[in-house]
């Protein structure tokens, strides 16, 4: 029995997070088994907290919650739909894992004793870990529930201070090298903060950032009814027509509208963002 408890709220946010392997119970539960440091709930324990009988009163959970969920309020992307659950979840399960020990370790060193003594025993994650995904061990210590000192000048940013930043700096936002060197010089935050606590489509909406081919939703609707007539002749017809001129792969289409709007594409109908509103795309294996 797992001995970590989960809230309703938590335990969805996981299975969002990790919603590639929630097709089945078993495979759920085997993911659980081997990535046992991560200390996810096993699926009798998600059906007793979501107060359901079945994994598919989860998965119907699981499907509404990906478009509905107050964490994605403001974002529509899946891309950025998962980097905003990537940094909740990791912080969940870390102040999950340490809240029992927290009166132990007053200190970033202080942990790492912690952590070197007990590490092959429990699971615990890397104090350099902990302040990658808080960003200050300060941080952290407030998000566990303790004390917590000025430490240096170290500046903290409300979310709206960051994208002000954002804004205002936005042509230096193009690379972690080019943003860096501006930020030393401006006395601005990292890249890394930036990117871990700013959604990627709002990074995009104020700047010309790339990230190794991610897309808009706008974009996606532009390209598929500029070349609905490739995309009726197929998949492969596709990719040869997407290699050739530099536009989105097919699955990358398919993951942003979901395969009821991609079938409405390949009929020939045209497609709005209000369509997308009212058929959002979710995981495919869900989407039957």
């Amino acid at each position: 029995m797992n001995k970590f408890t989960y809230t309703s709220d938590e335990s969805i946010l996981i299975l969002l997070n990790f919603i590639s392997h929630t097709s089945s119970e078993n495979k759920w539960d085997n993911y659980v088994l081997d990535h046992k440091k991560r200390i996810l709930p096993p699926t009798q324990d998600i059906k007793k907290v979501l107060e359901v009988n079945t994994w598919l009163d989860v998965q119907s959970i699981i499907k509404t919650e990906w478009t509905n969920n107050k964490l994605f309020q403001s974002i529509s992307e899946p891309d950025a739909k998962m980097d905003v659950l990537s940094q909740e979840v990791n912080k969940l399960l870390i102040c999950k894992q340490l809240e029992p020990y927290k009166d132990l370790f007053t200190s970033a060193k202080s942990y790492n004793d912690f952590y070197s003594n007990k590490q092959n025993e429990i699971p615990l994650p890397h104090y350099q870990t902990v302040i990658h995904t808080f960003g200050s061990w300060n941080e952290f210590k407030q998000a566990i529930g303790l004390n917590t000192q000025p430490v240096g000048r170290r500046e903290t940013y409300s979310y709206e201070q960051l994208v002000d930043i954002l804004k205002e700096h936005r042509t230096y936002f193009t690379d972690a090298r080019t943003w860096n060197a501006h930020a030393y010089k401006e006395g601005l935050p990292k890249f890394t903060l930036m990117k871990n606590r700013i959604p990627l489509d709002v990074i995009r909406r104020y700047t010309n950032y790339s990230n190794r081919g991610s897309y808009t939703i706008e974009e996606i609707v532009k390209v598929v009814n500029e070349h609905k007539e490739v995309l009726k002749r197929g998949k492969r017809a596709w990719e040869e027509f997407a290699s050739n001129n530099t536009l989105p792969q097919y699955k990358t289409i398919l993951k942003y509208l979901g395969s009821e709007n991609l079938k409405r594409v390949k009929k020939g109908e045209e497609l709005t963002l209000d369509d997308i509103n009212k058929h959002p795309a979710i995981p495919n294996y869900l989407d039957n």
